[in-house]
């Protein structure tokens, strides 16, 4: 299906319904993964199951520590047995949501940096930016710091 490292049984999702009666975001667990379709446990919402048709489309949202990813679904069945459980198909959508303040370009430039030791600047060092946005930038160096 989709190679998100995020996207494992076990792992918490939020469900969003962006049409009908049942429009809004639920929070959901995945249950099971199998090639094209993820098994969710069916959305609570004021201690009543989330009644959603058959074939109504889910976006399904869940994170990591640097992104989000959006996942396009459509409800395919609903599982009665031993708890209420909804089959959601992949329809083929996935984005990645940044979740950062702000964007992260890249940059790849050589450039200086120094350490700071209490209140001393060391020597001039070399690097490389391998990246850079409005909260500073990434490089890399040869030495481990």
């Amino acid at each position: 299906m989709l190679e998100i490292p995020a996207l494992k049984p076990g792992a918490h999702v939020d469900l969003e319904v962006s049409d009908g009666v049942y429009d809004g975001k639920y929070r959901s667990r995945i249950e099971e993964i199998n090639g094209d379709l993820l098994t969710v446990g069916a959305p609570i919402d004021a201690n009543q199951v989330v009644p959603l048709r058959l074939n109504t489309e889910v976006t399904v949202v869940l994170w990591d520590e640097t992104a989000a990813y959006e996942i396009k679904t459509r409800l395919v069945k609903r599982l009665s047995q031993p708890i209420l459980l909804f089959v959601l198909k992949y329809t083929g959508s996935y984005r990645r949501v940044q979740r950062r303040n702000y964007v992260r370009v890249p940059a790849f430039y050589d450039v200086i940096y120094r350490v700071v030791n209490g209140e001393e600047l060391g020597e001039d060092r070399k690097a490389t930016m391998l990246d850079l946005s409005g909260g500073g930038m990434r490089f890399q160096t040869e030495e481990k710091l």
